[in-house]
C-alpha cells in the first residue's frame, strides 16, 4: 500500500528529475551552451551515481529510478553542449549568434 509519505518523494522525485528538460531544451534552441559550466554537470552526474548505488544498497527504488532518469537528463546536456561546441568550433561563422543578437532596448525616465 502507498502511503502519502510515497507520493511526496514520487513528486520530489519527477519535479527533481525532469528539470533538466529546460537546460536541454535551450542548448537545443540555441544550438549551443556556452554558458553551461561542465564541471558542475559532471560532479552532478558523479554524485547523482553515487546517491543511485547508495539507493540500489538500501533498496529506496524510488530514488534509483528517478536518479536515473535526471542523470540521462543531464548526460544529455553535457553531450548536447559537447556537440554544440564541436560543430562550432568547425564552423564558427554559423554558430556565431553574437550576429543575431538585437541590441538592448534601455529604459529611459
Amino acid at each position: 500500500m502507498i502511503e502519502y509519505v510515497d507520493y511526496i518523494g514520487f513528486i520530489a522525485g519527477l519535479i527533481f528529475s525532469l528539470s533538466g528538460i529546460a537546460q536541454a531544451r535551450k542548448i537545443i534552441r540555441y544550438k549551443g551552451g556556452e554558458s553551461i559550466s561542465l564541471l558542475h554537470y559532471t560532479m552532478m552526474i558523479i554524485g547523482m551515481s553515487l546517491w543511485s548505488v547508495y539507493a540500489i544498497l538500501h533498496e529506496a527504488w524510488m530514488f534509483v529510478l528517478w536518479n536515473s532518469v535526471a542523470i540521462t537528463l543531464q548526460l544529455a546536456v553535457v553531450i548536447l553542449t559537447l556537440h554544440y561546441e564541436r560543430k562550432r568550433q568547425q564552423l564558427p561563422e554559423q554558430y556565431d549568434r553574437r550576429k543575431d543578437r538585437q541590441p538592448k532596448k534601455h529604459f529611459s525616465v
